[in-house]
């Protein structure tokens, strides 16, 4: 059975720290453990993130509400993994999203002044926090690089990369009005043959029309928008 100490080396911040360099890192850092039982509330959207909260076992969803709630994007996770990293510095210091445990989670959690700490100390924990936070700033706008567009394909890829789809978790569009393609995409000709093109592509598998599973990546759809994207 893997370690805290190994478990931790998985988590963004701490990659590539030798395992015997993380118990002196961590030692000056407060740390709080404890255990929440499925269907809890791991944080709320709108909730000011002031800590680093870190997932060491179980599975949660994150749920991220679009289009004034009509469009719910649900992305699932297997620990370890840590929420809301993006979310603690900057203009707006609150969750995006709400978190919600699916089985029982061990949680390790410390405030992020300690973070702070922690990076200006070890260059490692820097650059892998920089590094992080570049690649979340630079997705949505890496979504426009081809063209912008106003079809599904071309939202359905602005969409994941604005809510910082990771890529790690299984993910879910749910419609709570209407199907999901005329959400993405209000002309039904247009959102019907891309829909179709998504599907023969397994890029998305449809539970039903108001729900769709994401099977491909960011960039595989990306891939698919360039080499069919309308003509000028």
């Amino acid at each position: 059975m893997a370690s805290v100490y190994d478990i931790l080396l998985e988590l963004p911040m701490f990659k590539g720290i030798g395992r015997e360099h993380l118990p002196a890192l961590l030692a000056k850092t407060h740390l709080d453990f404890k255990t929440v039982s499925p269907c809890s509330s791991l944080g709320t959207a709108g909730e000011d993130c002031s800590t680093v909260r870190c997932v060491l076992s179980g599975r949660f969803e994150k749920i991220t509400k679009c289009i004034d709630g009509r469009l719910i994007v649900r992305e699932k996770f297997t620990a370890p993994a840590t929420i809301g990293l993006e979310n603690l510095f900057g203009l707006d210091t609150t969750l995006r999203s709400d978190f919600r445990s699916l089985t029982e989670c061990s949680m390790m959690e410390f405030p992020k002044m300690q973070l702070v700490s922690l990076l200006t100390g070890n260059e490692i924990c820097l650059i892998n926090m920089l590094n992080y936070l570049s690649a979340a700033a630079q997705r949505p706008s890496a979504a426009w690089r081809t063209k912008p567009t106003s079809d599904l394909i071309g939202n359905l890829q602005c969409l994941l990369a604005a809510v910082g789809a990771s890529g790690r978790g299984s993910l879910f569009l749910e419609s709570t009005s209407c199907p999901v393609a005329e959400l993405l995409c209000e002309d039904i000709d247009i959102s019907l043959r891309q829909e179709q093109d998504l599907l023969s592509m397994r890029l998305i598998e449809k539970e039903d029309a108001r729900k769709w599973k994401i099977t491909g990546t960011l960039k595989d759809i990306a891939d698919f928008f360039s080499t069919n994207r309308p003509s000028e």
